[in-house]
Parts: structure tokens; sequence; C-alpha cells
């Protein structure tokens, strides 16, 4: 059976984009490969981040995952941080990494420059090489990333080929796998966005702690266009094509179903069934979510139980890679 590797970073809330992003995925991954699943806090923290923030957002997420119904049987999910050969890995993959690779980096030029007057620390120019650790410490065969993360896969690819050929070695190269559709969530407000309240404030995104209430306000103010129609044209019409997305996606149909369901209704109607079918999803994982997160306990137990599994394998993979590149064995 292949392997998966993926992690989500604890760094805001939990929203209907990480609900597309990840778990919509996580099930079918966990039938077809043997997935390793990480609340990746380490690369939280190459940017500042409040210390009691980032520990509840640890958990936030497992008991997000645990909510939608994540089977610790068949998947391995985990703290980052609690599989100690990740941090040791990226050491090793820095000195098969080159400095201007890392300079190249789009996300690194956006959010160096985002910092303004700030230090730049050099945990975030070598985010890359972290990532590139993750996927090579359980010599994952497929990545799911996003749009944002092709260029991090390509430099991890270009690593993992570099010691193939530098030691004769024969370590899998990941390829990535990226949704058709529905993999990311553009925001309510800014349809040529992705959702996120750093691009358009809390009325662009729907975060899983939100009363239902609120998420039933929120697209009813979502963006639309004046032609009146529910149709799918991403150039044209990105508002109103953003909604019927959500709902193809959520609903488990085509974009064309949709247009064809609400043909002849206008938007209120369409916002009106949108929401609802948010809500029929979202509620009931809200209330297990909070349920995990009563019992704190219990999250770090089944972090705990999850770092175990994810140790046999690192430890076996990094020590061969360190045989391969000659450090003694103790």
């Amino acid at each position: 059976m292949s392997i998966c590797y993926t992690a989500i970073k604890p760094t805001g809330e939990m929203t209907l984009g990480n609900y597309f992003g990840t778990v919509c995925q996580w099930k079918a991954l966990s039938t077809e490969h043997q997935c390793f699943f990480s609340v990746a806090d380490l690369h939280a923290i190459t940017v500042q981040q409040d210390p009691k923030q980032l520990y509840e957002r640890c958990l936030q997420f497992l008991a997000f995952y645990m909510a939608c119904g994540f089977d610790q049987s068949s998947a391995t999910l985990y703290i980052q941080s609690h599989v100690a050969q990740h941090a040791e890995l990226q050491w090793l993959l820095t000195n098969l990494t080159h400095v201007g690779e890392l300079e190249r980096m789009t996300q690194y030029k956006d959010k160096s420059q985002g910092l303004k007057d700030q230090a730049i620390s050099a945990g975030l120019l070598n985010y890359p090489i972290l990532m590139a650790a993750d996927i090579l410490l359980y010599q994952a065969n497929v990545v799911p990333v996003g749009d944002d993360q092709k260029q991090h896969l390509e430099l991890t690819r270009e690593i993992i080929q570099r010691f193939n050929h530098r030691y004769q070695s024969s370590w899998a190269v990941p390829e990535p796998l990226i949704r058709s559709s529905g993999g990311r969530l553009m925001g309510l407000q800014y349809p040529d966005k992705k959702m996120s309240k750093s691009e358009g404030g809390e009325n662009n995104v729907i975060f899983f702690t939100d009363s239902m209430k609120s998420v039933q306000k929120k697209i009813m103010k979502a963006v639309t266009d004046s032609e009146g129609t529910i149709d799918y044209d991403p150039v044209a019409r990105p508002g109103i094509s953003n909604l019927v997305s959500l709902y193809a996606t959520l609903s488990n149909t085509s974009h064309q179903a949709v247009c064809e369901q609400f043909d002849g209704q206008g938007y209120g109607q369409f916002k009106r069934a949108l929401a609802e079918l948010v809500i029929g999803v979202m509620e009931p994982i809200q209330s297990q979510m909070y349920t995990y997160l009563d019992d704190p306990e219990m999250l770090l137990t089944i972090a705990r139980q999850g770092a175990d599994k994810a140790r046999v394998i690192a430890s076996k993979n990094l020590e061969v890679f360190k045989n391969t590149i000659g450090l003694v064995s103790r």
C-alpha cells in the first residue's frame, strides 16, 4: 500500500475551507493509502505565536478531526512536535538544500514582505525543508496539496532526488494529489480570493465555531452579481459560481446539477437552501467537537497514541537515512 502524508497548521480557527481541503479527502485517502495526518505545530512557530493560543488551537484541530469521524484504526493522527524525528531529519536535509532555492519560494517572499519591520526568522526561510522532512520521514508516495503548496512540494521532490543521486539511494519521490474541484473554498465577500478572515473580514469566512444563526447570515450576505440566475462561470461570475461550487461539494453532485436544480429560482431561495445544507453538515460536527474539547485529557491521549504509532515508522526510516549518509549508529 502506498503512503500518504498531510498536515494542517494550527494558526487559525477551523473553517469550512479546512473541511473542504482536508476532511473531505482523508476518508477516501485512508481506504487507498497508509495515511499520516499531523497537526503541524512546528510549522506554525515559523512566525510568532501566542503560546496559550497555539496550545488551544492544537487541541481544537485534534477535536475537529475526531468530530469529523477520524478513524484511528485506518490512519494515524498526531501532533508534529510529539515525533522528534521530524526536526532531526530537517537538520539533515538542510545540508542538501541550497539557500537560493529557499529564497525563491513565493510564500517566503510574500510572508517576509508582510512582516515589514519585524525580524525574519531562519525558520520561515527553512519552512520548506521541514515540509520535506515531514514527507521523507514516512517515505510518502502521495501528498495532498493546494495551489499555494505546489512550489514547496516541487522543492521537496528536488531534495529527495538530490539525496537519491548523491547516495545512490531509492527513497520514494512523492507525487502531488490535487483535488479537481472543491479543494479550495473561496471567500463569501471576495470570491476571487481564498476563504479567510485576513482576506475579507469575519463575513468572508465560515468558522466551525460560528453559531448556526451566524452561518446563515453570512451566506445570505454572500456576494453574487446582478444577473439573478443560478449559473456556474467562475471567470465571468465568480460570486454565484463560488456558492454553486459550495453546494455541489457538500451535496456530492455536479455544478450543472445544482444549476438545473435551482433553475428559475432567485438568489434568496438558493442562498436559503445553501445555508440549510451547510448547517446540516456543520451542526453535528460542531456539537461533537465541543464534546471532545470538554475532555482535553482524552484528546492528549489520542495525540500520544498517534505519535507512538508514527514514531515506529519515523525512527526506522530516520535510522536508514542516517546510515546512508554515513552517520554512526547508536
